[in-house]
């Protein structure tokens, strides 16, 4: 009616005709924003940029033999005299320190061979040999030995290690003196490298 190429509010004789800035030149109207999309797809863009490092390293890890990745697991120093798990099947040459519970394994494997049961920072039962042998824990080890020390006392760090998965076990973990052995527990067994404690 105004005629074409008018933009928006233009004055026409005394009062303004409003007309849509774009046009779809397939069905001649008016074409709808695009800013609400655009921002709904930065948004699912960022999720996903959070959402994968999350998935690929903490608990949502597809693990299976040969996988590698990134853990934390919650410590203090008495754990390494009282975890440990109990099963007949080993791993390789890993092995629970107890054949069932009450019949520890003779002679004893050494510590590096001997499978201990942890649980990762997001609740995930792994079978680990030697933890307490990785540099960085056993140098905390040395720092706070927790022998004629109540446990309330020992001060609780996290050991942030690389872990290589090797196999899978089912094992009776046992979780410190008092708890006794726990029922049988499929887990994977897993490798520690280049542990980082913190605090």
């Amino acid at each position: 009616m105004f005629g074409k190429g008018l933009a928006k509010g233009t004055h026409l004789g005394g009062f303004y005709a409003t007309i849509p800035p774009h046009v779809d030149p397939q069905t001649n109207e008016p074409e709808k924003s695009v800013r609400p999309r655009r921002l709904e797809w930065v948004l699912i863009g960022l999720s996903i940029f959070i959402a994968v490092p999350i998935f690929f390293f903490t608990r949502g890890t597809p693990m299976r033999v040969g996988t590698r990745v990134r853990t934390t697991i919650s410590l203090i120093t008495i754990d390494r005299y009282e975890i440990w798990c109990a099963a007949k099947k080993a791993i390789r040459d890993y092995r629970c320190a107890y054949e069932e519970p009450g019949k520890p394994i003779l002679p004893p494997p050494p510590y590096a061979k001997t499978l201990v049961a942890y649980v990762t920072a997001h609740g995930q039962l792994l079978y680990m040999p030697g933890l307490f042998e990785e540099p960085a824990v056993a140098a905390r080890l040395a720092k706070e030995p927790p022998r004629g020390v109540p446990r309330d006392q020992l001060r609780r760090f996290d050991a942030h290690c690389d872990i290589e998965v090797i196999g899978r076990l089912k094992a009776q973990p046992r979780f410190g003196i008092e708890n006794g052995f726990g029922e049988p527990q499929s887990a994977w067994v897993a490798v520690a490298h280049s542990c980082r404690v913190e605090r």
